[in-house]
């Protein structure tokens, strides 16, 4: 055998070379292959599978703590029964006397439920549709179009939040959970509330107090009247209306701070402020020739609509949904521009 380098004859059963000292690759040592490299699409599809199982278990987590998360219902409160709520598809909207159900496009309305007892507080909630009737709280399926009674009550309730799982009311000068998994309900907190995300700010004796959902511990705010009733929170204050006085009045949720926000006698034509609802920088009240349109940022009022009296006005993502006294309703945009009429010869 030679000297892969010089040539030279090898010494027997050496693999060095006498002259140039340089050994001999071992032939019996297995020969290293060499290592394959990622093709450009191999590598697109390598970060494509990182990528997307990322993006499955961020999707997987929102949705579980969104389950989780408690919102407060800013499509009506306590003062004005909360009469529209809406799916992906569809409205639900009651003009007291009947419930309605409605495409997106107003078009194939169809009659839900009738009652001689006010039909109010829509809620969805984990795909069903929640409402109330007199001292009862209903629910209908829209999958298998029937309707249930979940719980019978001593008295009137009305809806101020929800999660996925829950759905929480004013009832008895408090604050009650009903559960749509087991279809429990039970008391959370004393006192008169409004929920906004995790915090619950209650008017009990005369105080306006904040606290949570998991310590439930009272930090006191301010003192108002008896008259007062919580309604919504905006910018960091709680807005309550004063139903003796008739007017708005908030609560700094950082200072305890109280300021008149709306007087109806300073606004021409407005009637009251008994009926309100809130949409980004507006607050929208009835007056003696229809929907009237306050502006949080200019402190303009703007009637809207001209449609006369209107018993209850009632907010939902699009615009306002709005019931009058002889039951007929309308879907009208943020600028009173009309969507829909519901009257019972076009239903």
């Amino acid at each position: 055998m030679n000297c892969p380098k010089c040539g030279g004859e090898l010494i027997i059963n050496s693999n060095v070379c006498p002259k140039c000292d340089i050994a001999e690759p071992d032939t019996k040592t297995a020969e290293k292959k060499p290592k394959r490299k990622l093709s450009f699409i191999g590598k697109a599809i390598v970060i494509f599978a990182v990528v997307l199982l990322i993006l499955v278990v961020c999707i997987a987590l929102r949705v579980h703590y969104s389950r989780l998360e408690i919102h407060g219902i800013s499509n009506g409160n306590r003062l004005n029964s909360s009469l529209v709520c809406e799916t992906k598809n569809n409205f639900y909207f009651s003009t007291l006397d009947k419930l309605y159900c409605t495409n997106k496009h107003f078009a194939e309305k169809e009659v839900v439920d009738t009652s001689e007892d006010a039909i109010e507080n829509l809620v969805e909630c984990n795909g069903l549709i929640y409402f109330t009737k007199e001292n009862s709280i209903c629910c209908y399926n829209p999958s298998r179009r029937k309707k249930y009674a979940v719980c019978t009550l001593s008295d009137k309730c009305c809806v101020v939040a929800k999660s996925y799982y829950d759905i929480y009311y004013a009832y008895n000068n408090a604050l009650y959970k009903l559960s749509v998994k087991d279809l429990s309900f039970e008391k959370v907190v004393d006192g008169l509330p409004v929920v906004s995300g995790k915090n619950i700010y209650l008017i009990n004796n005369n105080s306006i107090y904040e606290t949570d959902f998991e310590a439930l511990s009272m930090n006191k705010l301010a003192s108002v009247s008896e008259y007062t009733q919580p309604v919504f929170i905006k910018d960091e204050k709680l807005f309550c209306y004063d139903n003796k006085e008739r007017k708005i009045i908030s609560v700094g949720i950082n200072d305890g701070a109280i300021a008149v926000e709306f007087k109806p006698e300073e606004h021409r034509n407005i009637s009251d402020v008994a009926h309100i609802n809130t949409s980004e920088n507006y607050l929208f009240l009835r007056g003696e020739n229809g929907i009237y349109r306050y502006d949080f940022n200019t402190g303009d009022t703007l009637c809207m609509s001209a449609l006369g009296y209107i018993e209850y006005i009632n907010v939902y993502s699009g615009g306002l949904y709005i019931v009058l006294p002889d039951n007929s309703a309308y879907f009208v945009d943020l600028n009173g521009n009309i969507n829909a009429e519901i009257t019972e010869e076009n239903t």
